[in-house]
């Protein structure tokens, strides 16, 4: 796979993992057991998950320029 290919899937699963996920569905779980206000807790995650996405893309793609040699000499 091509490395345009692989940034633009690694670009969407970020953000669906760290909007979906880590947004939405934490913020439900931390309101239901907390008691914290749904709002509050989600304009909190909102600034740090978009502040996470390029940098979780830069990593997983750095790594995965790391490791290419290495799986294709063992695995392929």
């Amino acid at each position: 796979m091509g490395d345009g290919k692989f940034l633009v899937r690694l670009i969407i699963s970020s953000i669906i993992s760290l909007i979906g996920v880590g947004i939405f569905i934490t913020g439900i779980w931390v309101h239901i057991t907390a008691g914290k206000a749904y709002i509050a807790v989600l304009s909190a995650r909102v600034v740090t998950h978009l502040i996470m996405i390029p940098i979780q893309v830069i990593v997983m793609f750095a790594l995965r320029k790391l490791l290419k040699p290495a799986f294709e000499k063992f695995l392929y």
